[in-house]
């Protein structure tokens, strides 16, 4: 189990108006848009990833990004989303960060790599691999290299460079 990690598009006035914002503020401005707000035990919760806050589009969805800190290294090519720290804490399980191109650049460069490891993994004839449960597997021989060439320069072509 864990949390997925999205790419949204968001209008930068939009950013702007609620960047500064207390929490209290934010919570105003969630029901005045129309934002779901829960209350429990005297606390207002603002429904983050509601679609009508911040009018947010979600343009690709990356998964749960389990791998070598993926999710870490394209937000380090953003900023945080609030300004006000306590903010910021109040969603940090959502991940809230403005990327940019160049978060969007990094994604790309990072399953860009990916791939090409994954491929690079199929012309390793007889490789094992160790599994949970000392389960211990034997990776089949690539037959037909041109095949896998064929596939890579797909892949490659498609790629923005």
């Amino acid at each position: 189990m864990g949390y997925r990690h999205y790419f949204y598009k968001v209008k930068k006035a939009d950013v702007e108006t609620i960047k500064d914002m207390t929490y209290k503020q934010l919570v105003e401005y969630a029901e005045a848009n129309g934002v779901e707000v829960d209350e429990w035990d005297g606390h207002k919760y603002v429904n983050f990833i509601n679609d009508k806050f911040l009018n947010k589009v979600e343009v690709y969805c990356l998964g749960k990004l389990y791998w070598d800190d993926t999710a870490e290294l394209i937000y380090n090519k953003g900023t945080p989303l609030f300004s006000v720290p306590e903010v910021q804490k109040e969603f940090e399980e959502y991940a809230p960060y403005v990327v940019g191109k160049e978060g969007l650049l990094e994604a790309i460069r990072i399953y860009h790599e990916k791939v090409l490891e994954f491929y690079k993994d199929l012309l390793v004839d007889g490789k094992k691999r160790e599994l949970p449960f000392e389960i211990t597997l034997t990776q089949d021989d690539v037959k037909s290299l041109r095949v896998l060439q064929v596939y890579l320069f797909l892949i490659l072509r498609r790629l923005p460079y």
